[in-house]
């Protein structure tokens, strides 16, 4: 009842490169052998005895394994007996990993991997084949270096298998690149322009992406890539800008930024007529301009078609001489340093030496007492001044019409002084002279006077000048007229009644100084 005890008998295989293997063994007794490789259903018989052979077929890489059954001459069967083991008959191939730089800066790795993802040590020699030195080991693998000269360079990897088989070199190939691209600016606007746009060309040494701004430098954005570019910015205001170019090479590599200032000025220049003149009156004119910046002038006086050089720079001026009255005008061009025209300044004048026509409007007196008003006209608008002192006359308004008032103005002579003044600055001035008479007049009878008179009386006086005379009788509130200018005045009163009665006569001058009444009292008799 007893099985056949079974043994394999060495050498076995763990790991093999051969594709066959011959299996030996022994058994204890007679037994019928029946071997299988890699499954039992696959089994054979495999002889009878006390020993046994059995070659396999060639087999595929990878594990096998190996079946050894017995049974002896009564039936009884022996426990299985197996055997374990690997062909590997195919050289450790390695490829690198895709998209391995091609090129780097000093600093650089390098992956790869076996092709079977079989288990395999490595060797690796930069740019010389004949400096293979150990380098890993495993199904992948890695070099890294971080001291590579610029330059071009190439990794040799081959892979070792446990038998110690090589499987081809493989190799690549990178550039080490540490340097900045160097790029020139070989196009760029002038240091002022007139265009609102600006153009820039610039090489490179290497090939290198760029990136453009204007003003500022942090808003680059993407303005193409290769070693020979050009760039136009878009239209920009007048003034001073900042172009900035960046340039980074294919291993990131940043050059120096590069900035070029220049000013846009697309403004002609601003002409300006000094105030001075705007307004001249004389044949003989200089005019004077200036400009925000330096310029070149021409001008025409009163036809477009007589240009001429008029000066350059800031500011200049004109001087014409011997100008007919009436309206001209002068055109005035300005073109800068860059070439910018500015339109014509048109500018349009009369030439007007004539003073105003100004007139005293009121009756001017000849005498008045202490307040007096004067009025006058001009036949254009005019600046009035007046005054007594010709030397010191003071602002009296503006237009056509003029006024002027004093009150308790001393006795005696007076002189009044208008002055009107043109748009032009023609002037013209007027003088009105005048008595002051504030001293009524003092009358006085011309012979003493009866105190008893009949009932016709005759009053004669005499005044110490010019006046008109009033008189009254009885009652000194109802005086009446009684006698025109003169020196010496008379009055009659007749049909008098007896009794006591009263008299006034007084003066007023031609210019209403009233004098104090003259009066007499006397008595009127039957007996007279």
């Amino acid at each position: 009842t007893t099985a056949p005890n079974i043994e394999l008998l060495k050498p076995l295989p763990t790991k093999t490169k051969q594709p066959t293997w011959d299996f030996t063994w022994t058994a204890d007794e007679l037994t019928n052998f029946t071997c299988a490789v890699d499954s039992l259903r696959n089994e054979k018989d495999c002889g009878f005895g006390l020993n046994g052979r059995f070659t396999t077929d060639p087999l595929s890489d990878g594990p096998h394994r190996f079946y050894l059954l017995g049974e002896d001459e009564l039936g009884n069967t022996a426990k299985v007996v197996t055997h374990r083991w690997v062909v590997d008959k195919t050289k450790p191939e390695i490829e690198f990993l895709p998209n391995q730089p091609k090129i780097s800066d000093a600093d650089i790795t390098l992956l790869w991997k076996t092709t079977t993802n079989k288990h395999a040590r490595f060797e690796c020699a930069l740019d010389n084949v004949r400096n293979m030195r150990p380098c890993g080991d495993g199904t992948t693998g890695s070099w890294t270096d971080s001291r590579i000269p610029d330059g071009d360079h190439t990794l040799y990897v081959r892979a070792r298998d446990s038998f110690g088989d090589y499987g081809q070199i493989k190799t690549h190939s990178w550039r080490v690149d540490t340097k900045v691209p160097q790029v020139t600016l070989i196009g760029t606007p002038p240091a002022r322009s007139t265009y609102d746009t600006g153009s820039f060309y610039w090489t490179s040494d290497e090939y290198a992406s760029y990136e453009c701004a204007i003003d500022l430098a942090e808003s680059g954005a993407p303005c193409g890539s290769g070693v020979r570019m050009s760039w136009i910015s878009s239209q920009l205001d007048d003034g001073e800008h900042s172009f900035y170019l960046f340039a980074t090479d294919r291993n990131g590599n940043q050059a120096n930024p590069i900035e070029h200032k220049w000013e846009i000025d697309t403004r002609p220049p601003i002409v300006t007529l000094d105030e001075s003149t705007q307004r001249v009156s004389a044949s003989n004119v200089t005019l004077m301009w200036r400009t925000n910046e330096n310029a070149v002038f021409q001008c025409a006086v009163d036809t477009i078609f007589d240009n001429r050089d008029c000066g350059a720079g800031r500011a200049s001026e004109l001087e014409l001489t011997n100008l007919g009255e009436g309206p001209h005008t002068i055109w005035i061009k300005a073109v800068d340093e860059l070439g910018n025209i500015a339109p014509w300044k048109k500018h349009t004048w009369i030439v007007d030496a004539k003073p105003p026509e100004l007139d005293f409007t009121s009756d001017l007196p000849k005498k008045t007492s202490g307040d007096v008003t004067l009025r006058w006209r001009s036949k254009e608008p005019t600046t009035f001044k007046c005054g007594t002192d010709p030397n010191n006359l003071k602002d009296c308004g503006v237009g056509h019409l003029g006024n002027w008032s004093a009150k308790n103005l001393t006795d005696g002579l007076h002189e009044f002084y208008v002055e009107a003044i043109d748009e032009f600055g023609n002037t013209v001035r007027i003088l009105h002279r005048w008595t002051v008479d504030n001293t009524p007049p003092v009358l006085s009878w011309r012979r003493k006077l009866p105190a008893v008179t009949g009932k016709r009386v005759r009053f004669r006086w005499q005044s110490n000048e010019i006046a008109e005379f009033f008189c009254a009788h009885e009652r000194i509130n109802y005086m009446e007229r009684c006698g025109n200018f003169s020196l010496k005045g008379r009055w009659i009163e007749a049909n008098l009644p007896e009794g006591k009665h009263r008299s006034w006569v007084l003066g007023v001058d031609d210019v209403g100084n009233r004098g104090k009444p003259l009066h007499h009292e006397w008595v009127v008799g039957m007996s007279i």
